[in-house]
């Protein structure tokens, strides 16, 4: 038996989500929007990338975002 892994472009607890969800998938996560939202871009991911998700975040209201490793 085989298994393939799908990699998804943004995943929120390993369930792909699209972008333009993104902060709605991540309201039922956060007691309120001042909570931390914590972004762990794959490796190589593109630098505009991760800044176009976070602006979209904050334009969504969220304004704790914190990028880890």
């Amino acid at each position: 038996q085989r298994h393939l892994t799908i990699p998804c472009e943004m995943c929120i607890r390993d369930r792909p989500v699209a972008a333009e969800a993104l902060a709605t998938a991540l309201a039922p996560l956060m007691a309120a929007p001042t909570d931390a939202v914590i972004l762990r871009p794959r490796d190589g991911a593109p630098v505009q990338r991760v800044v176009a998700v976070i602006d979209g975040l904050r334009a969504a209201g969220l304004t704790r975002i914190v990028l880890a490793r």
